[in-house]
């Protein structure tokens, strides 16, 4: 595993199990291997078309419409070098310097630095443990006047969680009342493991007016290496403004790219199939260690292979350093996904991994935690 291409396990030292970044320890689908080496036997790295590869917004339409129910036009998707890029793009498109952004901790990192670095202001709205259930009474009470822009992440990161129906309407509702934009990371939406997934800008015509949904393969598909994502919105001044902008940032997807994201969407699908059935039944596996800790508690997640758990019955404000230290088993900070404190106690897990490490790591943490809670 210890590859220089490999970054999580290069970056560990020997002997350290790293599941903390997001991505998997497991094949990756063999149609999309044939398409790159099919792309390479071609003998052309030119440019791709300025569009995008012909047929590349199609397949993403067609995929959005017969999976979610959500018709988007081909010519409504723009193709992006990556997920995070997008986020700050769509930030820095929609909302103006000394605006505020309302984000709902715990969340993925790179929302904070979206905001924070195009001048932005964070507000916040945090989900509360344990179920991490969307509540607009908390929403209501965190709005401030500057507020123009609502980030959410569905399926959510790092918690797991899959909205209900009824959550994302809310979320809609709440941000059509106060006229705010919505920026919508959806990158996980293929990775349910458990219910359904409702793309917020698929509610109604007036909610995807004022929505950019970030979508893309690389997590679903395991190849986050390769980098490509979508910004998808219908409102024509808002896609052009970001079409704009990107053009020193995020403009466009490197071939090979569109290559994978083509294949990927044509013939992925079995192998992602087989693959969310090896998901739960790591995350089954996790539970059953988790269930018989003393300490260490979570909600099991619906969606992602990402598991948020919470060892503040421990007393320990920062167990991936705890866990490092002590067995070579590295986990995310908590403390990176949260403001003021929300994710002190918390630590991030990826249980997309061959079932042989993901034992050797329940291991390592086991011997941890029951040590710590012989000494609490």
């Amino acid at each position: 595993m210890r590859r220089a291409y490999n970054g999580k396990w290069w970056d560990v030292e020997a002997g350290e199990i790293p599941l903390y970044v997001a991505d998997m320890d497991l094949p990756f689908a063999p149609e999309i291997r044939k398409a790159l080496i099919d792309h390479l036997e071609a003998d052309t790295l030119m440019y791709p078309a300025r569009g995008g590869r012909p047929g590349l917004s199609e397949v993403v339409s067609d995929r959005l419409g017969s999976r979610y129910g959500w018709k988007v036009e081909p010519n409504h998707i723009l193709p992006l070098s990556a997920t995070v890029p997008g986020l700050f793009l769509s930030v820095a498109a929609l909302t103006g310097p000394g605006e505020g952004v309302l984000v709902q901790p715990p969340v993925y990192p790179p929302f904070y630095e979206a905001i924070r670095y195009t001048g932005r202001n964070i507000v916040s709205a945090p989900l509360a443990p344990p179920k991490y259930r969307v509540d607009r009474t908390v929403l209501e009470a965190s709005l401030t006047p500057d507020v123009r822009a609502l980030m959410i992440c569905s399926p959510h990161n790092p918690t797991g969680r899959v909205y209900r129906r009824s959550e994302v309407e809310t979320l809609a509702t709440f941000a059509l009342d106060h006229d705010l934009w919505i920026i919508s990371d959806e990158l996980h939406a293929d990775l349910v493991l458990e219910g359904q997934h409702h793309p917020i800008a698929g509610l109604a015509p007036e909610v995807a007016e004022r929505t950019v949904t970030l979508y893309g393969p690389t997590k679903a598909f395991n190849i986050a290496g390769i980098k490509i994502s979508f910004a998808i919105t219908r409102n024509d001044e808002a896609r052009e403004l970001m079409q704009h902008r990107a053009r020193g940032s995020a403009a466009g997807a490197n071939t090979l790219a569109q290559t994978a994201a083509l294949a990927a969407y044509r013939w992925g699908d079995p192998w992602l199939e087989g693959t969310l059935d090896y998901l739960r039944a790591n995350r089954d596996r996790l539970g059953e260690v988790i269930d018989a800790l003393e300490g260490v508690t979570w909600h099991p997640p619906e969606g992602t292979y990402l598991a948020w758990l919470d060892f503040r019955r421990l007393g320990l404000d920062d167990p991936a350093e705890e866990l490092r230290r002590g067995t070579g088993l590295v986990l995310e900070k908590g403390l990176r996904f949260g403001l003021d404190g929300e994710g002190r106690g918390f630590a991030r897990l990826n249980f997309g991994t061959s079932r042989p490490i993901l034992d050797a790591a329940l291991a390592r943490m086991k011997g941890v935690v029951e040590g710590a809670s012989r000494e609490a």
